[in-house]
């Protein structure tokens, strides 16, 4: 019990105190520092009195057994990761006080399965209902302007949630919820962030009010208002093959990412831009087909490449090659290039290539050898990647121990006939 006296209860004042049970707050506190109980992980409930106008950052974080917790109208702010990793907590009701709820405020929230945002919150922090597995719906009030980064993601029972028309911004990877059927993206959103809507397996569509002057919907896929740039292809439409319209410039960041039917996508002559991540986890795409009349991108044999034929864009995970050869044009693996083919167990790189991105051979099998000559790009990157690395020497370096012996058998001779001579 903590006596009427205390006005605050400091930072970390019960962290980590892993016996502590229940706790009550007199009316004289007014607020709970950060870290406050932190890992008072058998604590199962808390009245938070009037008096308190302010939770800390991460003030009951991973506070296990805490299954309920009243928020009393008092209360302004909702600290970053206040409630986070309370895994027994199973309902929330922030009061009509609260403008913002912070970041991480009820992340991994596992058995939460409701929660009520009163009109009063504009906004709703970067990854602040993340991990709220059992989280089935959410109705997010019309004083909302803003839904941050990750915001919902992994809310893997959130089946629909409603977008009011007073929210301008959605963060990256906001809604990234395999259960997910429907959403509707209402006139007033002017910025939409990448992946907003990636790993929605069960979504069809995503729908545009037709008011809305940035984006637009054209059969369930969502565009820019002006239909030149692919935004995202929803999962759960199940496209085997696409062909792009004409009219389209841009392919998106993540654009196509777990589209985990699409077998073949056609890109018309107007594409100048195609992002690295842009098919992503698309586990059984096979060919990437472009335009003869593309200036910028060209295929061969379902593979992209650059105009030019100089850096590899994109080898697709379904091709079901074991074994490639990468053409001796090329000068550039790019970003993501083999990233998630597992089935590829053997790429040869020549010397002419001079450059491969960080990430080119991300999440392939662990069986992958990358075939090469010894000091080359491709040694330096399966060294730095921990890739298995199966070597030649070139003829270059041949030339060159083979000039090294000559000269060494010359100088051994130089000496033997100086020592005859003496």
């Amino acid at each position: 019990t903590i006596p009427d006296s205390v006005t605050s209860i400091g930072a970390g004042a019960f962290c980590h105190c892993k016996s502590l049970t229940s706790v009550t707050i007199p009316d004289s506190v007014t607020s709970i520092g950060d870290h406050a109980f932190w890992g008072c992980e058998s604590l199962t409930s808390v009245t938070i009195p009037d008096s308190v106008t302010s939770i800390g950052y991460s003030a009951f974080e991973s506070c296990k057994s805490l299954t309920s917790v009243t928020i009393p109208d008092s209360v302004t702010s909702i600290g970053a990761g206040a409630f986070s990793h309370c895994n027994s907590l199973t309902s929330v009701m922030i009061p009509e006080s609260v403008t913002s709820i912070g970041s991480s405020a009820f992340s991994g929230c596992g058995s939460l399965t409701s929660v009520t945002i009163p009109d009063s919150v504009m906004s709703i922090g970067n990854s602040a209902f993340w991990g709220c597995k059992s989280l089935t719906s959410v109705e997010i009030p019309d004083g909302v302007t803003s839904i941050g980064d990750h915001a919902f993601r992994d809310c893997k029972s959130l089946t629909s949630v409603t977008i009011p028309n007073s929210v301008t911004s959605i963060g990256w990877e906001a809604f990234s919820c395999s259960s997910l059927t429907s959403v509707t993206i209402p006139e007033s959103v002017t910025s939409i962030g990448v992946s907003a809507f990636t790993n929605c397996e069960k979504l069809t569509e995503i729908l545009v009010s037709a008011g809305n002057p940035h984006f637009k919907s054209v059969d369930g896929i969502l565009f820019s208002a002006d239909g030149k740039t692919l935004i995202q292809v929803p999962a759960g439409k199940c496209l085997t093959e696409y062909t792009i319209h004409d009219g389209v410039t841009s392919i998106g960041d993540h654009a196509f990412e777990c589209c985990k039917s699409l077998e073949s996508v056609t890109i018309p002559y107007g594409v100048t831009s195609i992002q690295e991540s842009a098919f992503s986890n698309c586990e059984k795409l096979q060919s990437i087909n472009v335009t003869a009349s593309n200036t910028h991108f060209k295929s061969v044999n379902g593979l992209l490449f650059s105009r030019n034929g100089q850096t590899l864009l994109l080898f697709p995970c379904g091709k079901g090659m074991t074994d490639y050869v990468v053409p001796e044009r090329v000068t550039k693996i790019g970003e993501n290039a083999f990233r998630g083919c597992k089935g590829l167990t053997s790429v040869t790189i020549s010397e002419s290539v001079k450059v491969i991105a960080d990430h080119a051979f991300e999440d392939c099998s662990s069986s992958l050898t990358i075939h090469g000559k010894y000091w080359s790009c491709a040694q330096r990157h399966a060294q730095q990647k921990h890739i298995r690395f199966k070597g030649k020497y070139s003829a270059a370096t041949c030339r060159y121990f083979i000039y090294m012996l000559l000269a060494i058998a010359i100088l051994v001779m130089w000496v033997i006939l100086q020592l005859v001579q003496l």
